[in-house]
């Protein structure tokens, strides 16, 4: 018996799920926006902006792309450590975090993934967004860092 109720209760609440979808599909879910950190300084606030929900999808996309990895270490030296990633959904908060740092991309989600980047396209896409929230000199000592193609 109690594994029927269970059983009806599951249904019922999938059922439900089925129609608010339904009832709702004429209003447009917000899309995911990112948060980002250039992970460089010790004892002083890091650089951070955000991503509009376009440009979320233009990182998501070129994560997608990538192929995928065996785990690698990602060391934190003194100095840049990459760009901290956080993907957040309108009505969860973060979702994803990622960092981007020597080629590599470490995806944290419902698991931690790793994707092979060699030609650091993300960091260097990354660090393009973040020219209006940093000064020159600090912009081009990080392109010479992380190169440029």
């Amino acid at each position: 018996m109690r594994k029927n109720t269970c059983l009806l209760l599951g249904v019922a609440l999938i059922v439900s799920q089925v129609a608010c979808t339904a009832d709702t599909s004429q209003t447009k879910t917000p899309a995911a926006t990112s948060h980002i950190e250039l992970d460089i300084f010790s004892g002083r606030p890091n650089p951070a902006w955000d991503l509009s929900a376009a440009d979320t999808a233009t990182l998501t996309g070129m994560i997608g792309s990538l192929p995928p990895s065996s785990p690698v270490y990602l060391p934190t030296p003194l100095g840049y450590r990459g760009f901290l990633v956080s993907v957040n959904e309108p009505e969860l908060g973060p979702v994803v975090r990622m960092r981007a740092y020597q080629g590599v991309v470490e995806y944290q989600g419902y698991e931690t993934r790793y994707y092979a980047d060699p030609d650091k396209h993300v960091e260097r896409w990354l660090l393009a967004t973040a020219r209006p929230q940093i000064d020159t000199q600090l912009y081009d000592s990080l392109l010479a860092e992380i190169g440029e193609q």
